[in-house]
């Protein structure tokens, strides 16, 4: 869970994304998003990528592209940075869980 508030970067991000999509950044499930200036990237955490990614990463490729153009222009970040996305996998350790634990209670009987 995030702890501190967003940066300038990062907001600037989240409303890109939100006017491509003509949608609130909610509805595309982004989790938290982190710039990593060292890196020069954005960290993206999602529970549903393919919302964002678009069908063959079009729709990432052109928020890149927009996000890079406009970000260097209202000076916020001084290169070209990339998306590095990442998958909430909660779900999938809480399904693993339960199947576990039913397979395991399946043994005891």
């Amino acid at each position: 869970m995030r702890t501190q508030k967003f940066n300038e970067p990062e907001k600037a991000i989240l409303k890109i994304i939100g006017a491509h999509f003509k949608t609130n950044v909610d509805n595309l499930k982004i989790l938290d998003i982190e710039f990593d200036k060292e890196q020069n990237r954005f960290d993206i955490l999602l529970s549903r990528p393919g919302l964002l990614i678009g069908k063959l990463g079009r729709d990432i490729d052109q928020i890149l592209k927009i996000a890079n153009e406009e970000l260097k222009v209202s000076q916020l970040v001084d290169h070209e940075f990339t998306f590095n996305l990442h998958e909430a996998t909660i779900d999938r350790y809480l399904h693993m869980w339960n199947y576990t634990n039913e397979y395991m209670r399946k043994e005891e009987l």
